[in-house]
């Protein structure tokens, strides 16, 4: 089954996010994964581990006379790369390239057989 998918713009501070909290109860009952993006990477979690250390929020949109049920919590456990990765592995590319006899821009004479 795939994964319940969530895409959140803004964060409330560090990596602290609100889920609607039937999206999480329904994860539960059909067994299905969260799957988490905010600005700084992509989480897969349990719902259960979710509800263990949320904060529930009741918070009225204008759409709705009622108030929605928000489950809050960290996102933890991102596939994210962090900057300094990112130049690492750029470097290490550079690095394949030149040791194979081939530069960014140019051409080598390996190419060319």
């Amino acid at each position: 089954m795939k994964n319940m998918k969530f895409d959140i713009k803004d964060t409330i501070y560090g990596n602290f996010v609100y889920l609607g909290g039937t999206y999480v109860d329904q994860a539960i009952e059909e067994g299905r994964l969260l799957e988490i993006t905010i600005p700084s990477g992509t989480a897969i979690m349990s719902p259960v581990d979710w509800k263990e250390g949320m904060s529930i929020k009741k918070k009225k949109f204008t759409y709705s006379d009622d108030k929605v049920v928000l489950y809050g919590n960290w996102v933890v456990g991102m596939e994210m790369e962090t900057e300094e990765e990112k130049n690492k592995d750029h470097k290490n590319k550079v690095k394949e390239k030149k040791k194979n006899g081939v530069i960014e821009g140019q051409l080598s004479l390996l190419e060319i057989k």
